[in-house]
């Protein structure tokens, strides 16, 4: 009888947990006090995931729209999750918005040919690919249009990505500044690309790669530095994070972040 009674015991020791992964309910990322929620106007009954927390300081320097990669909750990543935590210290008040959740392994990003280098997508695919991000970040700038000071952008990844695509285009208000966590694009063109885009913004770009980050984003680091050096944008930095845990430590980070954010004046 008491073999019996420790086995239910440890089953309901592990059933939360399997229920959690079973549900993936991403609830379990939601902090109390941080959730607010972005009700899109040109969707019925459509509405975004954004957190936030105060600014900590007697005044306010503006805001920092924190925005983790593609299919990821503003809390699964570290770097994401250390930012918007540390930067309300430093005077500002901090966003994070949760980006699209569409699979993108299934993507076509290029033409079905026999060639080394195959065309990438049309540019409207692009586009069409790009639309979710874009609308869930015009409605948060309408979100928060009212808060006072300068407007800073971070993005990791596929989104830092699109990001520098959007901005590019003009497709999307221009931050007073933007920071990128290891930007990519799995298609060689597109990704290459990224390069000479990110160095012809006019606004201050920091941009942070992670030692260990996704292998697209490390095979154009060294170009990125060398086509800002090119179109002379004196306002580009990149800086490396070390590998494993020791790139995401909050003191690492926020110094970065808040040391170039104060050379720039912001």
């Amino acid at each position: 009888m008491n073999y019996i009674a420790a086995i239910f015991l440890v089953l309901c020791c592990f059933w939360p947990t399997v229920a959690f992964s079973q549900a993936n309910d991403l609830d379990y990322y939601l902090p109390p006090g941080e959730v607010e929620w972005v009700d899109d106007s040109t969707l019925a009954d459509q509405r975004y995931l954004l957190l936030h927390k105060q600014n900590q300081l007697s005044y306010v320097r503006g805001l920092i729209i924190n925005i983790p990669d593609w299919n990821m909750h503003p809390y699964q990543s570290p770097f994401i999750r250390e930012l918007y935590q540390a930067m309300p210290e430093y005077g500002w008040q901090s966003y994070a918005l949760q980006p699209p959740n569409s699979d993108l392994t299934a993507t076509q990003w290029q033409a079905e040919t026999d060639t080394r280098y195959p065309a990438p997508m049309s540019n409207d695919e692009l586009a069409q690919l790009r639309q979710p991000l874009l609308q869930r970040l015009t409605q948060t700038l309408r979100h928060v249009e009212d808060k006072p000071g300068f407007r800073v952008v971070i993005a990791e990844g596929v989104v830092a990505a699109f990001l520098i695509q959007l901005y590019a285009a003009e497709a999307i208000p221009t931050p007073d500044a933007f920071i990128v966590i290891g930007p990519y694009l799995p298609q060689w063109q597109l990704n290459n690309a990224l390069a000479a885009q990110l160095a012809s913004f006019s606004f201050p770009v920091l941009d942070l790669q992670p030692a260990d980050g996704n292998a697209w984003s490390l095979s154009t680091a060294a170009e990125r530095v060398i086509q800002a050096r090119r179109l002379q944008h004196t306002g580009y930095r990149q800086r490396m994070l070390p590998r494993g845990a020791h790139g995401t430590q909050p003191n690492l980070l926020k110094h970065h972040v808040y040391g170039w954010l104060s050379y720039e004046d912001f």
